[in-house]
């Protein structure tokens, strides 16, 4: 009975994170994906997506000048190469 129980919430949790990751995709925001800023300029790409207590997406933290920033998804829109931030190189520096 004690392994049915302990294989049941395995399952579960399993089952929950694969959710939490679904969400995660839905808001389209994935690791890996180019962040470039307004004009074009290659920033780095998105190595982890910050979740709120709501769950969505707040913030993706990437390499930028050999540290980890985080760049608020508010700032950021879908583009051609990946997402488009709309902080300047200065402002990058600024968080460093």
């Amino acid at each position: 009975m004690r392994i049915v129980s302990v294989v049941v919430a395995a399952a579960l949790a399993l089952s929950a994170s694969g959710m939490a990751f679904a969400q995660g995709d839905a808001d389209g925001f994935k690791s890996g994906a180019m962040v470039v800023t307004a004009d074009g300029k290659r920033i780095g790409r998105i190595e982890r997506v910050v979740q709120g207590n709501d769950g969505k997406p707040v913030a993706v933290k990437l390499i930028y000048n050999s540290e980890f920033i985080s760049i608020p998804t508010s700032t950021m829109s879908p583009s051609d190469r990946g997402y488009s931030t709309t902080l300047t190189r200065d402002d990058l520096r600024k968080m460093q």
